[in-house]
């Protein structure tokens, strides 16, 4: 009777809810990346298919990955190739992003791709992350999504790894100048904890933090909070949240900008007065091992 009990609790599991709609998006995945292995007819039909794709991401959880690691590689290999990656369109482009952003969530803390690959992955970022300023349409919500995406997994902090400083000096940058009053409030919120993440994972390049420290300050002055609100919350919710171990760099960075004390928001004059060179905080996952923060 156990015995029978039992086979009927593993067979209602197998054909439980959760279990069919896994392996009905392994044959969407594996339908997806095989027909994008092949030519399309027009671009028309390729963003078609990679709307499709994502979608279909979107949907996979991470508790997945196990399940479907075999049936992503054709979409791996298809996203990954210069025809997808380095297409003529930009909306292409922005697309094949956003679907590589879910890859990255659904597979860490592992990453996808080679060393090299990941690179490429990093340097379209940005340009994707661009069309958060246009506030609708097609390209904007795949810009929130990928945003959602990166903040998520926290896989940002592979920038560093890949000492990719460049990317990550303009990531930071395009946020400050295009985030808007209007945006909601989830896009403020992503945008602060992959600041924050990258901040407090660069425990091994002070020349870096300090310049990260400067983009911040540089969003922090009095003034700023009536002339660019939306600037100064974000740079102020960025700065809460990693302050601890910015605190040893900012009397460098404040010299380099030759801001006075007093002309800062009190967030950042407090703790300026109060600076002193001490150890910084421990990061919440290890660089090192690649290791990504997942929810």
């Amino acid at each position: 009777m156990a015995a029978a009990n039992s086979q009927e609790r593993n067979t209602s599991n197998a054909d439980s809810p959760g279990s069919n709609m896994v392996e009905t998006l392994k044959q969407l995945l594996v339908r997806y990346g095989t027909q994008l292995l092949k030519p399309c007819d027009s671009t028309e039909e390729l963003l078609e298919l990679l709307h499709n794709l994502h979608c279909v991401l979107i949907h996979t959880r991470h508790d997945h990955k196990d399940r479907v690691q075999l049936a992503l590689q054709s979409s791996k290999e298809a996203l990954i190739a210069n025809e997808l990656i380095r297409h003529t369109e930009r909306d292409v482009r922005i697309s094949v992003a956003s679907c590589i952003s879910e890859i990255v969530r659904i597979t860490a803390p592992d990453e996808p791709y080679k060393e090299d690959q990941m690179k490429e992955y990093f340097g379209l970022l940005n340009t994707a992350l661009e069309n958060l300023s246009f506030m609708s349409g097609g390209a904007y919500l795949k810009a929130v999504s990928i945003v959602r995406s990166i903040s998520l997994c926290q896989s940002c902090v592979l920038m560093l790894d890949h000492q990719l400083y460049n990317s990550i000096h303009q990531m930071f940058h395009l946020f400050f100048n295009i985030i808007r009053s209007s945006h909601h409030p989830a896009i403020f919120s992503n945008m602060v904890n992959i600041m924050a993440g990258i901040v407090r994972a660069n425990d091994d390049n002070d020349e870096f933090s300090v310049k990260l420290a400067k983009i911040l300050l540089a969003r922090l002055k009095k003034e700023d909070q009536n002339v660019t609100p939306a600037s100064f919350q974000l740079a102020e919710g960025t700065f809460k949240n990693c302050s601890s171990a910015l605190k040893e760099h900012l009397p460098k960075a404040a010299k380099s900008l030759g801001i006075p004390v007093e002309d800062y928001a009190e967030v950042v004059a407090s703790l300026l007065q109060g600076a002193t060179q001490g150890e910084k905080t421990m990061v919440c996952f290890s660089r090192k091992e690649k290791k990504i923060k997942l929810e």
